[in-house]
C-alpha cells in the first residue's frame, strides 16, 4: 500500500464531491481526524475498517494487496498458473520454439515480466504469452499485456 497515494486519492475524490473532511467523516461514520490522517498519508495509524468505510463513502474500492518481485507472489499463490506455464513450455519446445519464462524487463520506466517469451528460429516469429488461471480485472490485464507485446521485441 502506498499511503501517500491513498491519501491523495481520497482527497481528490472528496474535493470532486465538494465535501469537507467533516462531511466525508459523517458519511463514513468516522471522525474528521481519521479522514485527515488518511489524506496526510498516515494510513498506517488507522484500522483497515476505517479506511474501507471512507472509501465506501466515496463510492471507491480500497484494495490492499501484497506485492513481491513484481507479480511473483501471484505465482506462489497460484499453482494452477505454474501448471499452465509448464504445459505451455512443453508444447512450444516440442514444436521447435526457443522458450524463456518469467522474462523480466525495465524499459523507459515500464517494467514487468513476461510469463512465456518464445522465438521460432525458422519462422522468425516472436510469441508473447500471458498466462492466467483466473481473471480479476480484465481491463488491467489487457493493459499489462499490451505493454508486454509492445516491449517484447526490445526485451
Amino acid at each position: 500500500m502506498d499511503p501517500v497515494r491513498l491519501g491523495r486519492s481520497v482527497r481528490i475524490l472528496r474535493h470532486r464531491r465538494g465535501w469537507r473532511q467533516v462531511d466525508l467523516g459523517a458519511r463514513a461514520g468516522v471522525p474528521r481526524w481519521a479522514v485527515s490522517l488518511l489524506e496526510l498519508g498516515r494510513a498506517e495509524e488507522l484500522r483497515l475498517g476505517v479506511i474501507e468505510r471512507i472509501g465506501h463513502a466515496l463510492e471507491a474500492r480500497v484494495i490492499v494487496r501484497v506485492d513481491w518481485r513484481g507479480e511473483a507472489i501471484d505465482r506462489l499463490l497460484d499453482s494452477a498458473h505454474a501448471a499452465l506455464i509448464e504445459d505451455g513450455v512443453t508444447r512450444l519446445i516440442s514444436a521447435g520454439w526457443v522458450v524463456e519464462t518469467e522474462v523480466s524487463f525495465e524499459i523507459r520506466g515500464e517494467r514487468g515480466s513476461i510469463d512465456i517469451l518464445a522465438w521460432h528460429p525458422t519462422e522468425h516469429i516472436l510469441l508473447v504469452v500471458e498466462v492466467k488461471s483466473a481473471f480479476g480485472d480484465l481491463q488491467s490485464m489487457l493493459m499489462v499485456l499490451d505493454r508486454k507485446v509492445r516491449l517484447a521485441p526490445i526485451v
